[in-house]
């Protein structure tokens, strides 16, 4: 798994920091000394105690949450972006002003004391939630963006199915509501890319992936084997008449998908320079 690719760079900082944030809420001490109890008594909320460290708690439960639904999920939603921000602003806010205060509540209290490590753990888990929330994509066209580029640089670095599972999944969760019908375009020519170079290595996984609708896979496999058609035009040829006939035999001789193949056919004889 690519931590370091959006939006799995988001989830880590955040589950290290949902972490940090239960440890110092459930476990760790906030006030130094053997008095913890006279320092809330005198009016701290720090630490499990004083009630600030089960809150915190349960925030780095749902930051927790919203990090675990990345990697299970494979993308992010909008939703988590202001859920990390703001909640770990609130909690960074929180451990700071506990912290700072506990001396003085100490010192009504007539005890000796002052803040202790939970304070600075649970600052420290804070802004790493709050990272998080700005790693995260604003909206869905970002995370659509995000998850292209993974796409592209998984494909670069030769993992040419895990980058077609993700392309095939942006194609076919695309809606026009969100006038993405520019962006399928193209996320359709990289699919069409990534087929060329599997058709020179035959792989019956890729069909499994890419099969989820029968003309949009026949329609991405002609326009694979057009590219197919720049270095290998007698491989290109092969499957387009294997295309052809699946063609015939699904939809007719007159149906605008076996047109689409006799055109691409037509193309890569004339680029071939056979004529016919």
């Amino acid at each position: 798994m690519d931590w370091t690719a959006p939006p799995l760079r988001a989830a880590l900082p955040a589950s290290a920091g949902a972490v940090l944030l239960a440890v110092a809420g459930l476990v760790l001490p906030w006030v130094s000394g053997r008095h913890t109890d006279r320092v809330v008594d005198a009016g701290s909320h720090a630490g499990r105690e004083g009630g600030i460290g089960v809150l915190l708690a349960l925030y780095a439960l749902l930051a927790a949450l919203v990090a675990a639904a990345v990697p299970l999920t494979g993308r992010t939603r909008p939703a988590e972006r202001p859920l990390l921000i703001v909640g770990g602003l609130l909690a960074l806010a929180w451990s700071v002003l506990e912290t700072s205060e506990v001396g003085a509540y100490a010192y009504h209290a007539g005890v000796s004391g002052g803040p202790s490590i939970g304070g600075y753990v649970a600052g420290l888990g804070a802004v790493l939630v709050t990272a998080a929330g700005f790693l995260a994509p604003r909206d869905r066209r970002a995370d659509r963006r995000d998850q292209e580029n993974l796409a592209l640089r998984w494909a670069r670095r030769g993992r040419l199915l895990p980058a077609a599972k993700v392309l095939q999944r942006l194609i076919t969760t695309a809606t026009p509501a969100e006038d993405a019908a520019g962006d399928t375009l193209r996320w359709r020519l990289h699919l069409a890319e990534i087929l060329a170079v599997l058709g020179r290595f035959p792989h019956a996984e890729g069909q499994r992936v890419l099969a989820a609708d029968s003309e949009q896979w026949h329609a991405i496999r002609v326009g694979a084997a057009s590219i197919t058609g720049v270095y290998d035009p007698q491989r290109a040829l092969g499957s387009l008449e294997q295309l052809h006939q699946e063609a015939l035999a699904r939809w007719g001789a007159a149906s605008p998908r076996v047109a689409d193949v006799e055109k691409a056919r037509a193309s890569v004889l004339r680029d071939a320079g056979t004529g016919g």
